[in-house]
């Protein structure tokens, strides 16, 4: 059965507005998730509110380097300033495979650090870009490749830097959705963000994401599996991934026990490839899956792709995850070339979504691998000493 219309209405319904994490538009996308879950699908669902730290942009950041005003965007929860200094090279930042930065700063006359200027490696536009934690002193801008030049021959120069943001205490949500609820029975989640980033309506970051999901939730949903699915639409994964990280924390310790898998479908349709990052147990599972895809599909380990979406907290959970998400182009996700259906591949995603599915159903778990955020490690590391 063909569902690309269904696929694409949904993603019109959804697309039509800003998500920002804790906005109106992130609520009545919650409000419409459970209306549409309950009419064509059925099973459980369960909305959960939380209170989360936003962050808001009164005016585009303005940054001139001599003469020159640079077009730019800022890092999440960069703070209000009025600055000036000079540029230094800093350093390279290499988080996320395939969006590399080289990394620049302004230094005060007082020789302190003030701001970072990060220059991308890969895209020629600026794009709104979360780092993993609002745990920014100083700003934080993304500037595009296309100035990467221009920063190395300007290093020494004066820097001019106003950023105008505040920070905001909202409500976000997260709507769980739980196809089948049995005693002692396993968990696998499937898991897609619902926000959104600053100015954006987000139809490939994440409409996609969510249609995708619903469309695995319907061919899931008569399936008699040995295990329990549920699909989790996640608040402000923009926003630190605080939601996957506020459902994980309220789960029981028999949920916790029983949690073996999770599955984050973000921005697919992107592109000509799907991009699959898996534990390396998985890989066979997952080409099988997608055997009829498989010359579009790129597929790597998950710890190249981690602090990033809505797996990542489940990794450092004990769960096993992937990651799946459409292929770079000449554009980031956050661009607002990302909000354009021109540039959705809704074939390659209709064919993504059945191959998920095939994956789902056929599942062989594997031993989960535990993550440490490296400060965890470290502290670990430390403790252990005094046993040895």
């Amino acid at each position: 059965m063909d569902n690309t219309k269904e696929f694409l209405d949904i993603i019109e319904s959804i697309s039509n507005k800003t998500r920002l994490s804790g906005s109106k538009g992130e609520s009545d996308t919650v409000r419409y998730l459970k209306k549409y879950i309950a009419k064509n699908i059925g099973g459980k669902t369960i909305i959960q509110k939380f209170k989360i730290l936003t962050w808001r942009e009164e005016a585009l950041p303005h940054l001139t380097i001599g003469d020159e005003t640079i077009s730019c965007r800022s890092v999440y929860y960069s703070p209000k300033s009025n600055i000036r200094g000079t540029l230094e090279y800093f350093g390279e930042s290499t988080e996320e495979k395939g969006n590399e930065f080289a990394v620049y700063c302004i230094r005060s006359k007082s020789k302190t650090i003030v701001s970072f200027l990060s220059v991308s490696r890969n895209y020629p536009k600026p794009f709104y870009y979360n780092k993993g934690g609002p745990t920014y002193l100083i700003p934080n801008l993304i500037i595009g490749s296309a100035y990467e030049d221009f920063f190395h021959k300007n290093i020494g120069k004066e820097v001019r830097l106003k950023t105008d943001t505040k920070y905001v205490v909202k409500n976000s949500y997260n709507l769980i959705h739980k196809i089948t609820h049995r005693k002692n029975r396993l968990k696998l989640i499937v898991g897609a963000h619902i926000d959104t980033v600053p100015h954006s309506t987000g139809l490939l970051d994440n409409a996609s994401g969510i249609a995708g999901a619903l469309l695995v939730s319907q061919n899931l949903k008569k399936m008699k599996l040995p295990f329990d699915v549920w699909v989790v639409y996640f608040g402000a994964e923009e926003n630190s991934m605080f939601g996957s990280k506020f459902f994980l924390e309220t789960l029981t310790e028999e949920e916790n026990s029983l949690m073996r898998y999770m599955v984050a479908i973000d921005g697919i349709g992107l592109g000509d490839n799907t991009s699959i990052y898996a534990e390396k147990d998985y890989h066979k599972q997952i080409e099988k899956s997608f055997g009829e895809i498989i010359s579009n599909t790129t597929i790597d380990d998950v710890d190249n792709m981690l602090e990033v979406s809505d797996h990542y907290y489940f990794k450092l959970h004990g769960v096993d995850c992937c990651f799946v998400e459409g292929s770079p182009t000449a554009f980031y996700c956050h661009n607002e070339e990302a909000n354009d259906i021109k540039y959705l591949n809704a074939e390659l995603s209709m064919k993504t979504i059945q191959a998920l599915t095939e994956f789902v159903i056929n599942i062989k778990f594997q031993s989960p691998k535990v993550v440490f955020e490296n400060k965890r490690k470290k502290a670990l590391q430390t403790l252990l000493r005094f046993f040895r």
